[in-house]
């Protein structure tokens, strides 16, 4: 309910939510909502060295869309603010927070829940996958398939 929400920056807020959320509203003006999820296996691949890779049709979305962000420890010091809005930077909408979990970018609520459920079912993928001999799509045709998305 709306009497639920804490505010960014009130004395009830989760000092992590607050320092890991607050950086990415103030340095992204289009940004309206954020979906911070730590599932098995998003935060499997936020700990895999290679990161997110894009390997079926749901992830052309993400293609050149996702960034990292290493782990710092416990965000509870504003000074990492910065450092996540450089990582995530203006064009990605899509954080990997190495060790940790991940986290969705939209201009609603419904935009970073839907990018959430994408990435959750090509972090699925993903793990499915680990150690098997893959068919990596080229990159052409993922950033032409991320273009009928945008």
């Amino acid at each position: 309910t709306p009497e639920s929400l804490v505010v960014s920056g009130s004395s009830n807020a989760n000092i992590t939510a607050d320092v890991i959320h607050r950086s990415i509203y103030e340095a992204r003006p289009d940004v309206g909502a954020i979906v911070h999820h730590h599932t098995c296996a998003t935060t499997t691949v936020a700990c895999l060295k290679e990161g997110l890779k894009c390997l079926t049709q749901d992830s052309a979305p993400f293609f050149e869309r996702v960034a990292n962000h290493d782990w710092e420890g416990l965000s509870d010091n504003y000074d990492e603010c910065q450092r996540i809005q450089q990582d995530l930077g203006p064009e990605c909408h899509t954080l990997i927070m190495r060790n940790h979990g991940v986290i969705t970018t939209g201009r609603t609520v419904a935009e970073a829940w839907v990018r959430f459920f994408y990435l959750e079912r090509i972090c699925r993928v993903q793990v499915a996958t680990l150690g098997q001999p893959v068919v990596h799509p080229p990159d052409e045709v993922l950033r032409h398939a991320r273009g009928q998305y945008e």
